[in-house]
């Protein structure tokens, strides 16, 4: 059986609402568009891999479900910024990434938006975001999940770390932010949003 098939099932069977990404990629779309077509309905999860049996997985988060995505990297390094926090945490399903970061999924009982560099090397994937699922492979390197632990719901914890108010607000992102779905573009971070720039152009977040 195919190997991505399978990945993307069990997506669907815990009921997330996934789609299909182009091979090798991040943001390059198939559907026409993710955020109207993301399902969980096994027959089209299984009729998507079967036309396109190396299409990376798309996970769209918001309704209830949330990625905090931890950069691990030189320039980002919010694995040290996490660990005062996570301890408090719910123990919770973790994806590693391509690049090495993790992607801690919770559940939630309110909408939480997206947000860029809620501290140091965190983001947030909530309402109109998604992630890239296990599985994928991007430059010959896979997602895959490092804690294969049960969503876990949200706690008071999570909730104050996500709200912070100290020190610099948070950038949350406006309407004219955004571009139309199903674009492709080169940019990484999996929300279709451009970061506005001092040139007055638009550049694309990172990725996830």
């Amino acid at each position: 059986m195919n190997p991505m098939l399978d990945q993307a099932l069990n997506y669907a069977q815990e009921h997330f609402k996934i789609f299909p990404l182009k091979v090798n990629s991040k943001s390059e779309q198939i559907l026409k568009s993710w955020k109207k077509e993301a399902t969980d309905d096994l027959h089209q999860v299984q009729t998507w891999w079967r036309e396109y049996p190396d299409a990376n997985i798309g996970v769209k988060t918001g309704d209830g479900f949330i990625v905090i995505v931890v950069a691990n990297n030189n320039e980002r390094n919010g694995k040290e910024i996490m660990e005062p926090y996570i301890e408090k945490f719910p123990k919770a399903k973790i994806v590693r990434t391509s690049n090495d970061d993790w992607h801690v999924y919770y559940y939630v009982d309110r909408d939480i938006p997206c947000q860029i560099d809620l501290y140091e090397g965190i983001d947030i994937q909530g309402e109109g975001g998604y992630v890239v699922g296990a599985g994928s492979q991007i430059d010959g390197r896979k997602y895959f999940v490092s804690l294969d632990a049960p969503i876990a719901k949200a706690n008071d914890a999570v909730y104050d770390f996500i709200n912070r108010k100290d020190k610099y607000p948070t950038k949350q992102l406006k309407d004219y932010e955004k571009i139309y779905e199903g674009k492709m573009v080169s940019g990484t971070y999996l929300v279709d949003e451009f970061y506005p720039q001092p040139d007055g152009g638009m550049g694309p977040f990172r990725t996830c």
